[in-house]
């Protein structure tokens, strides 16, 4: 109830007003009435955007998009960084190296050895005479040491980045392979 005051500030009459019940309307339209037009927005972004938010926003993402790139150049390097075809170009043995037409002379047939690396992975096509042997072996190297895995068979030997050659090794004596490109 309120009390208000005649124009000459006497207080003899009083006026009470009914008191208010909340609408049901202003739980769902935020206190309109439903004569009123209303206009729903969407509170999860703000309608009027700041610039210093978007250029933040370009910044994360080319900075994140460096990141990704950066990452999978730095994979795919390490990986393929042995990639390319290594030819047989002759063999070690006790210390004595022998060029490839020696070796050729020494077996009495022409050997065509070359390995293509691609990965982790490697064809081999090895050509003497009457015997050949194609196909995929896994390529690993750790360190120096280089591996050729395939078939259930194993064969290691040296890996010499810096002259970009490898030896395989067996039985005291290694085939040199040498990066052609």
């Amino acid at each position: 109830m309120e009390f208000k005051m005649n124009d000459d500030n006497s207080t003899n009459s009083f006026i009470a007003e009914e008191p208010t019940y909340p609408n049901p309307n202003d739980a769902l339209f935020g206190g309109m009435s439903s004569d009123t037009p209303y206009r729903i927005e969407s509170s999860s972004y703000q309608s009027v955007k700041n610039n210093n938010d978007n250029v933040r926003n370009i910044i994360i993402t080319i900075a994140l998009l460096i990141i990704g790139v950066g990452t999978f150049f730095f994979l795919y390097n390490r990986t393929h960084k042995y990639d390319g075809t290594y030819e047989l170009v002759g063999a070690e043995s006790g210390g004595i190296e022998i060029s490839l037409e020696l070796l050729e002379l020494y077996i009495g047939n022409p050997v065509e050895c070359s390995i293509e690396v691609k990965g982790k992975k490697a064809y081999i096509d090895f050509d003497y005479g009457s015997k050949q042997d194609k196909g995929y072996v896994k390529f690993k190297v750790e360190g120096d040491k280089v591996t050729l895995t395939g078939d259930g068979e194993s064969m290691s030997g040296t890996f010499y980045e810096d002259e970009e050659y490898f030896t395989i090794s067996e039985n005291g004596a290694s085939l040199i392979f040498e990066k052609v490109d």
